[in-house]
């Protein structure tokens, strides 16, 4: 089953099905390249903000984590993120689009960051399908890119943890070296395999919660007083001038749960929110309305 899985991996991304390594989701993955590169005294680059189990399994694994912020418009600050490069970092990760600022990266500036770092980059494509490129292809002639990407989001398999890497033959054999046998179900392997042979589903799916999302960051940021920012994600990140608190509290006043995420870089009172439905989306923006609209 797991032969199977990733000669249809290998199909729906064209790449050699050798290349790929399937996991018990991309958060187990994560922690099995900290274990391949990172030793105690080592260090692993980031950015920041970003997700959170880097530092960790960095950490874990009694190496120091550093993050370089972002510029303010999110883009990735190239000449500093370089500059903090030592003899000492092993390992750089990179979570594009990223989490929590639903932002894409450009192609151009991940692809020299992995030419210059000249040390193992990983590329945490989580919510790629919902964006608007892959740096997949780019593993052909990037012996130091590994690619992680998930069943988790776009194909809905959260519970299931399905995850898989994308690299270099050398690195996929070293990953897999470091697995934990039978580590992931037979169900979750047949399931994943039938999404793929049934990919169309996913496809159509992803495009409407695209053009939802689309109409969504618009309206959000129509109210006055919210702020929404531009997303490459299935969710949305955006700000309210009122306490981001005060705002939570309301909102999950009215049954509309969102995430406080607080300060984000410069930025105060942010919070982030799935995209679902229409009419989910819908109670979401009038209660923002009553609270931060005209006149409030």
């Amino acid at each position: 089953e797991d032969v199977e899985l990733r000669k249809a991996l290998g199909k729906y991304l064209s790449v050699s099905p050798g290349r790929i390594v399937i996991e018990n989701g991309s958060d187990q993955l994560i922690d099995l390249v900290a274990r391949v590169f990172l030793e105690k005294g080592d260090e692993a680059l980031s950015v920041t903000p970003t997700f959170s189990m880097y530092q960790k399994v960095a950490n874990f694994q009694g190496a120091r984590f550093i993050g370089v912020p972002l510029k303010e418009d999110f883009s990735l600050d190239v000449e500093r993120i370089l500059a903090m490069k030592t003899a000492k970092t092993k390992l750089f990760f990179l979570c594009s689009p990223n989490n929590p600022t639903a932002n894409q990266f450009a192609m151009e500036e991940i692809q020299s960051l992995i030419e210059e770092l000249k040390i193992p980059v990983v590329v945490d494509e989580a919510y790629v399908e919902f964006a608007k490129y892959s740096v997949v292809r780019l593993v052909e002639k990037l012996e130091n890119l590994i690619v992680f990407r998930t069943f988790s989001k776009a194909f809905g398999l959260a519970g299931l943890r399905l995850g898989y890497a994308v690299s270099n033959v050398d690195a996929a054999k070293a990953l897999s070296m470091v697995q934990l046998p039978y580590n992931v179900s037979s169900l979750a392997l047949r399931i994943g395999l039938k999404l793929l042979e049934n990919i169309g589903v996913m496809r159509r799916a992803v495009g409407k919660l695209k053009e939802e999302r689309d109409r969504f960051v618009k309206e959000l940021s129509a109210i006055n007083g919210v702020t929404a920012f531009d997303s490459q994600t299935n969710f949305v990140l955006f700000q309210t001038r009122k306490q981001s608190v005060e705002a939570f509290q309301a909102l999950l006043s009215q049954g509309v749960l969102v995430k406080n995420l607080g300060g984000v870089l410069h930025l105060s009172n942010c919070l982030r929110t799935t995209v679902g439905l229409p009419e989910m989306n819908g109670k979401l923006l009038d209660a923002l309305e009553q609270l931060c609209g005209e006149g409030n």
